[in-house]
């Protein structure tokens, strides 16, 4: 994968971080279009469709970037699944404006698409459906002015 100036930061990621996402997008699939078995490039496009709310596509690339590391064993599991979890949440909460019950499916699938044993965020994804249900508020921390 091709790196930019940060610590394991791509060029698609800097982009991003940037705020210019057509070009962060026309980055990963370059990236893509070049990585042969290295699923790296396939997680970081993951991450750069989540940021553009296509979460079909971004899970799609998630899916396959696991499928590869079977094999290459290079990504981090911690980042693999703080990625799946962020990417269907995002999701989920878009589609919970026009269906709650295909939003709660969405956030679902993060059981389906991770063992049990590479999951973390198991009890968020039970809180965010009570959440989405309308049965548990969502809350920001006030901000307090020195």
């Amino acid at each position: 994968m091709t790196r930019a100036g940060g610590y394991g930061q791509s060029f698609a990621g800097k982009l991003l971080a940037d705020g210019n996402s057509d070009a962060a997008l026309a980055e990963a699939d370059r990236a893509v279009g070049d990585a042969g078995d290295d699923p790296e490039p396939y997680l970081d496009r993951a991450r750069v469709l989540t940021e553009l709310g296509r979460g079909e596509a971004a899970l799609v690339d998630l899916v396959r970037a696991i499928e590869l590391d079977r094999a290459a064993l290079v990504l981090d599991d911690s980042t693999v699944d703080d990625t799946a979890f962020t990417l269907l949440l995002d999701w989920a909460r878009r589609e919970a404006v026009r269906d709650v019950a295909d939003a709660v499916a969405i956030l679902h699938r993060y059981h389906t698409v991770l063992p049990a044993a590479a999951r973390a965020h198991d009890d968020d994804v039970a809180t965010w459906e009570r959440r989405l249900r309308g049965e548990r508020e969502t809350w920001v921390r006030a901000r307090v002015d020195d």
